[in-house]
């Protein structure tokens, strides 16, 4: 299994090495901007969450120290 992973990596890595200019071409439409806007908003809400505090007290808080 772990060398079909390994496999899967190699040529999504040669994809992405062979294709860059396609890959970019689209990324600075406003719908790209958008998409990667929100990304960052989804991440930094799981990273930032209290997830103790959600799920025992049932308190919805951000957590900005979160390299303790």
């Amino acid at each position: 299994m772990e060398d079909a992973l390994h496999a899967v990596m190699i040529f999504t890595g040669l994809y992405a090495a062979a294709n860059y200019k396609n890959l970019v071409h689209g990324s600075y439409s406003p719908k790209g901007i958008v998409t990667l806007v929100l990304g960052f908003a989804v991440l930094a809400g799981f990273l930032f969450l209290d997830w103790r505090a959600l799920l025992q007290r049932k308190k919805f808080t951000f957590n900005f120290r979160i390299w303790k």
